[in-house]
């Protein structure tokens, strides 16, 4: 009898073994939300802001799931490790943020609008409370917004960064702009823009076409028809214009004027037009027309 249960004990453990899931995968420098010290596991998550945060075990996830208010700040810091969010604005004064004002707070790097916001931060006693000011309820939605995955059609394995054209651009540092989105190689040339957006307005603008987000429909001078046989090329740019005087005009000018020319505020506009969008009156849909009959 004792050897059949030795047995019996054996089976039913090597099932259990074998009906097991998989580990689940550690992610990399993620913390759990509840327990805060233990790494967190891709397998134990729960839906938060839009987003999805991260536990160690399934205890953990069921407990945020019961109860998140003692969590909200832990977590909102999960988003913007996890880069589901990113910085928009100051988040204790709201407003733009300096680059120049900066504080880690638990491993990231926030930027403040002044020295006095920061320095709210930076002289808080204890961690939580500082994590408190950043990515408490109310502060995380003054300074941190969902970010917004590029195009999955859009190529960006060529594409420069706009602030440092030297280094290719990473998907999750992105910035809206005109319609579109342009991208960064790094968070510190992301805030670079946003702190001074008209400073790279060129630059930017000249991306939305690398990336095939915006498309020429005109002649950047003139606003008339472009003649592909009049064209010239504007920093990797092969741009057409209505005739030979302007495109005269623009290729006499030296190579920082050319794109200014053409790819700068009224010229832009003139020129180029968001890829789908619809331009004609004629084609668009009156209100009315939409509301149902």
């Amino acid at each position: 009898m004792y050897r059949l249960s030795v047995v019996v004990v054996g089976v039913v453990m090597f099932l259990n073994v074998l009906s097991a899931p998989a580990a689940s995968q550690e992610i990399a420098g993620v913390k759990c939300v509840v327990e805060g010290d233990r790494n967190a596991r891709e397998q134990f998550k729960a839906a938060h802001a839009d987003g999805e945060v991260y536990f160690c075990c399934r205890g953990c996830a069921a407990a945020f799931m019961a109860d998140s208010s003692d969590y909200q700040t832990r977590a909102n810091h999960q988003l913007v490790v996890t880069q589901q969010y990113t910085q928009t604005a100051c988040p204790i004064g709201g407003e733009a943020f300096d680059v120049q004002q900066t504080a880690n707070v638990g491993g990231v790097e926030v930027a403040f609008c002044c020295e006095k916001c920061r320095a709210q931060v930076e002289s808080a006693a204890e961690l939580p409370t500082k994590a408190a000011l950043v990515f408490g309820p109310a502060a995380f939605k003054r300074g941190f917004a969902e970010s917004k995955s590029a195009s999955a059609a859009m190529d960006l394995s060529k594409v420069k960064c706009l602030v440092d054209p030297k280094r290719l651009v990473k998907e999750k540092f992105a910035a809206d702009h005109r319609d579109g989105r342009i991208f960064f190689c790094c968070q510190g040339c992301l805030q670079a823009f946003q702190a001074e957006p008209s400073k790279f307005s060129v630059q930017a603008n000249m991306q939305l076409v690398s990336t095939k987000q915006y498309q020429q429909t005109g002649c950047p001078l003139t606003d008339g028809d472009a003649d592909a046989s009049k064209t010239i090329s504007i920093q990797g740019h092969e741009v057409a214009f209505c005739c030979g005087g302007c495109q005269a005009k623009v290729e006499s000018a030296d190579e920082k004027d050319r794109a200014a020319m053409v790819f700068e505020g009224d010229a832009f506009e003139r020129a180029f037009s968001k890829v789908g969008k619809t331009e004609s009156k004629e084609d668009m849909v009156a209100p009315e027309e939409l509301a149902a009959p």
